[in-house]
């Protein structure tokens, strides 16, 4: 057994002195009920207090060693002055008993059946006394005794006594008057008692019994050292040394040099020693005042390190004149390194929402729970909150404070994650008490008002998100559902309220890292529609774009108000994913300087999701070779759709304005049955055709393979080309979601039959002959019909004597609907490829004042009703007034291929010309049918055959074209050209085959435009052409009546003839021959059913 006395003195109080035993124990004892006595010597008395259950001690038991196992026998080992608090035996674990007639005698009795005293086995104790009140010496009668006695739980049998141990004990001397002090900074009142902490000013009072010897020539000056309790030290000692008042310093020790020495371990003693050096020796009973500041040590020292000592030592002998000490004050540990942040990638961190949190910290003292209290700001609620790491578990939670049981370590790192609790309201700087303790509440280390954790971040609420594309915003240019696509650009806007303010020179972001930010056109208001917030794009990258507040601030929301607001208006290129929580958006406003892992100022944490979006799906009609149709058809096509991504199960088809669909529109449902059927709908608000196609049972899942469907093609192509596009709009019937979408934006272009033209001439009320002609390559069984759309306020003749084939062959049967404003012409022998010609009567209005205006149409059907070819916007002639011509009969000589005729044509003036401006004939222009030639070389060569003609003098012929015959009039004349008939004839060479627009063109030409000098085309659409007369020309054989009657008297004419014979001829015949008649009427038939 060995002892340790932590002071040695002879107090006038009662000062609890602890004093160590350490033994090792022969015999074993354990159990609730074991005890340990102590007897002390005389004059020494067991420090108590008076409790209802007598008078009371305490003690601290442990194992020196943490260790287990057998000591080394006799030799004594040193205590243990920083065991954990685990191994030590605690009070709840014993009583201590004071004998109240000796108060020498103290009685441990173990409480727990957890412990014992193993044999062998190395302990300390620790007790407290009172020391005597005089010095006293060592000597036989300074014994101290230990006895140990078992439990009867572990010793049924008597007697319980096992072990005695006795050993020497130690001097106490004699003590100053006085040694205090005061942990207390004067000018703001405030101690200092926490772990590491600065004791600011700390005042000492110390009275020595004994005078204070200088140094002087024959003596040594004595010398006082001051020791702080284990793990103290001295902070600026002579910088903060200050005697007490100031003005008194020359009362004290003025001229005494003090030197301070700072411990080096936490087990070490920090000392001020100060050599006497004064003028003259310091009286006993001298009272000495000073402060000092010094630093707390992380934690309380053990009892028996924790006392200010001061000593007074003789200068000559080195002998302890007086000695004495006071227990310092109960040190608060402080947790070191405390961490406090809010973590977790994906993890909640604005205000009011659930979030995780991870707190470490360096525990000063074992422990075995953490208590956390979330002071600032408030709201804070641990109800229902989890521990994440292993070992750790919540025993309470009361709203913002939350308890954890966890193993906590002295000098080991503790890191605890707390998860699914809610932060604070509103946000802002937080502040937060951290408390560790044992399981049976006693607190070991604590670091209150702890502010360098984390700054709250505000709530962000985003009250309304939209996003809108070009589609969406143009509706009525756009028909159709069109939901926002991937990959194309958008407008996006956010209004949101966020529960903290931002300040100007802050940074706004708005991020989704899917998107693709665009910075022109980003704008902030206040509210939606209010006036623009001044901000600067800074950066915009990897889905994330950040402006700049400039000049402006942000203010904050009251939690649950809408009011103020603000709108994000920006531009971005959508993602390649549909689902809106795969492009969540995360709007924050941040500090300048900040890096992304700190926390915002406002944020919304990502919560919120992006946008649901739509594929573009590939959609193309195709109708081969070249994705033409003829106009007014049923047409089969091939529709190609690729869903992309998506998989649905029903198909919109949208077709452009005019276009429709039959009935049942499915043609071939593909190679694999991808669709089972086509059905018309009513059409949608723009008025547009629209059809449901129904995919297979699993939806379309890949691009159709030779899908047939049938549309109905209108007249022409609409003029704009926006509105050519067909549209597809895919859904999943389940949801009826759309899922997509997509444009075909030429789709099936209407075919015009090439070379369609109306030749007739624009006199009003003048009957005559109307030419039609078409080129079309597709061929037309017997029974096919050709039908002609015409204005209603053209009158036309079609059947006998009013109808020529030209190129049409075999029996043509007409039927005229005036009424409907058609005529069909009814074949009965097939008609080839190529082009076609006929001519019928027409008599203009004086005004076209049809809806449609002066527009034909010609239709192509086969003979079972379906349009093959079309031509639906031929124009007509204009209608000329002021002045009143018809066509002379075209009149031909032989008609033998390869050799000359004659032909004649001429026009009868009806009406004299009007007196103001009349129209002047400039030109009369023959344009013959391709394949012809007139051998015109001289003037000689035309014969006039009537009324004379005002010819241009001296240059009236043009004949530089071989097709074209030109008449010039002199301009003047033709002013009061007077009624009558004028015709003249001309040599031609006629060809071998006919043309297929076998027809001649007698055109009646203008004046030439100021400036000018050109002769007349003769070309009906020259602005110069006044009216056009077309003439059916005649077949190889062919003999006109009259001509043959003037062929019988002149047998043997052969070019060139002598024109005067022609002429009289030809003369004698006018008036015999029949003109086309204006009331006649066409053959009735309701040619509706004709298709």
């Amino acid at each position: 057994l060995d002892l340790h006395a932590s002071l040695a003195d002879s107090s006038l109080a009662k000062l609890w002195n602890p004093v160590t035993f350490t033994f090792a124990p022969h015999n074993t004892i354990m159990g609730a009920g074991m005890q340990i006595k102590v007897y002390a010597p005389p004059n020494f008395e067991i420090a108590n207090e008076l409790t209802n259950e007598g008078l009371k001690s305490r003690a601290l038991i442990q194992p020196v060693s943490e260790v287990p196992g057998v000591g080394e026998g006799d030799v004594p080992p040193d205590p243990s002055w920083d065991s954990r608090p685990s191994i030590i035996w605690g009070e709840e674990e014993l009583d201590c008993a004071v004998d109240e007639e000796t108060g020498r005698l103290l009685t441990v009795t173990v409480l727990s059946d957890v412990r014992e005293l193993t044999a062998g086995r190395d302990y300390q104790m620790t007790i407290f006394v009172y020391n005597p009140m005089r010095a006293v010496e060592v000597s036989q009668e300074n014994e101290w005794m230990l006895d140990t006695y078992n439990s009867i739980s572990a010793s049924p049998i008597l007697p319980l006594f096992r072990d005695r141990i006795r050993v020497q004990g130690f001097a106490v001397k004699d003590t100053p008057r006085r040694w205090t002090y005061l942990n207390e900074e004067p000018a703001t009142g405030l101690r200092f008692y926490n772990g590491l902490q600065r004791v600011k000013q700390l005042y000492f009072e110390m009275q020595f019994p004994s005078k204070l010897q200088t140094e002087g020539s024959n003596t040594k000056g004595d010398i006082i050292v001051l020791e702080t309790p284990a793990g103290y030290k001295w902070v600026d000692c002579p910088g903060t040394f200050k005697w007490e008042p100031p003005k008194d310093y020359e009362l004290y020790l003025p001229s005494s040099p003090r030197t301070c020495v700072n411990g080096d371990g936490p087990l070490e003693r920090s000392n001020m020693t100060i050599k006497i050096m004064e003028l003259l020796a310091v009286p006993a009973m001298r009272m000495i005042k000073f402060r000092v500041d010094a630093q707390n040590p992380d934690k309380t020292p053990h009892a028996m390190l924790n006392h200010w000592m001061a000593t007074h030592y003789s200068g000559m002998t080195g002998q302890i004149l007086s000695t004495t000490a006071v227990v310092s004050w109960d040190i608060i540990p402080q947790l070191a390194e405390p961490f406090i942040q809010l973590v977790g990638a994906n993890v909640n961190k604005a205000a009011g929402t659930q979030s995780r949190m991870a707190i470490s910290f360096i525990p000063i003292n074992d422990a075995d729970q953490l208590e956390l209290w979330a002071k600032l700001p408030q709201g804070f609620d641990f109800t229902g909150c989890i521990a994440m790491t292993d070992g750790h578990e919540i025993v309470t939670t009361d709203l913002d404070k939350v308890r954890v049981r966890a193993a906590l370590y002295a000098g080991v790192k503790a890191n605890i994650i707390l998860d699914d609790f809610k932060l604070g309201q509103i946000g802002g700087p937080t502040e937060f008490d951290l408390t560790t303790m044992l399981n049976n509440g006693e607190q070991m280390d604590e670091a209150l008002n702890f502010e360098d954790g984390f700054e709250l971040p505000g709530y962000l609420l985003l009250v309304d998100q939209s996003i809108q594309s070009e589609y969406t915003m143009n509706p009525d240019k756009y028909p159709g559902d069109r939901e926002v696509r991937m990959n194309e650009v958008a407008t996006i806007k956010f209004e949101f309220t966020m529960t903290r303010g931002a300040e100007a020179g802050d940074l706004l972001s708005v991020s989704s890292p899917l998107f693709t930010m665009i910075p022109d056109g980003f704008t902030l208001r206040y509210g939606p529609g209010g006036p623009a917030v001044s901000t600067e794009v800074v950066s915009y990258v990897d889905g994330t774009i950040v402006v700049q507040l400039r000049g402006s601030e942000m203010r904050s929301t009251v939690p649950g108000f809408m009011s103020p607001s603000y709108e994000i208006t920006l531009q971005a290129k959508t993602p390649s994913m549909p689902n809106p929580t795969d492009s969540m958006i995360r709007i924050e406003v941040r500090k300048p300087g900040t890096q992304v892992a700190q926390l915002p100022v406002n944020t919304n944490d990502g919560r919120d999701q992006g946008f649901r979006l739509v594929d573009n799906v590939l959609l193309r009609l195709k109708k081969p070779p070249q994705n033409e149709a003829p106009p007014m058809a049923e047409v089969d096509v091939e529709l190609v759709v690729d869903p992309r991504s998506t998989a649905p199960t029903e198909l919109l088809l949208m077709a452009p304005l005019m276009f429709n669909f039959t009935q049942d529109c499915l043609v071939r449902g593909g190679e694999s049955g991808e669709i089972v059927s086509c059905t018309l709908l009513p059409p949608d608000s723009s008025g547009r055709a629209m059809a449901r196609l129904i995919t297979k049972a699993g939806g379309l899942t890949a691009p159709t393979d030779y899908v047939v469907i049938r549309i109905k093609t209108p007249s022409m192509d609409p003029s704009d080309p926006a509105m050519r596009k067909w549209f597809i709009d895919v859904r999943d019937d389940e949801t009826g979601l759309q899922v997509g979408w997509g444009e075909d934006a030429t789709g099936v272009s209407i075919r015009q039959m090439v070379g369609a033209e109306v030749i007739f001439s624009g006199v009003p009320q003048i009957a005559g002959q109307l030419s039609i002609k078409f080129y079309t390559a597709e061929k037309v069984d017997a029974g096919g019909m050709i039908r002609v759309i015409y204005p209603r306020s053209i009158v036309i003749l079609c059947d006998g004597a009013f109808f020529e084939p030209v190129a049409l062959q075999g029996q043509i049967d007409c039927y005229n609907n005036a009424k409907l404003g058609m005529f069909d012409l009814v074949m009965a022998r097939p008609m080839p490829p190529g082009m076609q010609a006929f001519t019928v009567t027409a008599t203009p209005p004086d005004a076209v004042d049809d809806p449609g205006g002066n527009i034909f149409k010609i239709l192509v059907y086969t003979p079972d009703g379906k349009v093959v070819d079309a031509a639906m916007n031929v124009p007509g002639n204009r209608i000329e007034h002021g002045i009143t011509l018809s066509a002379l009969e075209l009149i031909w000589g032989s008609s033998d291929g390869g050799k000359a005729s004659q032909i004649s044509v001429g026009f009868e003036l009806l009406a004299e010309m009007p007196e103001v401006e009349p129209p002047l004939m400039s030109e009369v222009v023959v344009t013959l049918p391709e394949t012809f030639e007139h051998v015109v070389t001289r003037a000689s060569h035309i014969e006039v055959l009537g009324a004379p003609f005002p010819f241009r003098n001296p240059n009236w012929l043009n004949v530089d074209n071989p097709r074209k015959v030109k008449l010039l009039m002199d301009e003047k004349a033709v002013a009061t050209l007077p009624l009558g008939l004028y015709r003249f004839s001309f040599p031609a060479l006629l060809p071998t085959k006919m043309p297929k627009f076998n027809v001649f063109l007698v055109s009646i030409c203008g004046p030439n435009l100021d400036g000018t000098n050109a002769t007349c085309s003769g070309d009906p659409q020259d602005p110069r052409v006044i009216t056009t007369f077309p003439l059916a020309g005649f077949q190889l054989g062919d003999e006109h009546p009259s001509a043959m009657q003037y062929m019988a008297a002149s047998p043997a004419i052969r070019l060139p003839l002598p024109l005067t014979t022609l002429a009289l001829g030809l003369l004698s015949l006018l008036f015999l021959l029949p003109r086309p008649s204006a009331a006649a009427t066409p053959r009735p038939r309701d040619v509706g059913s004709l298709g």
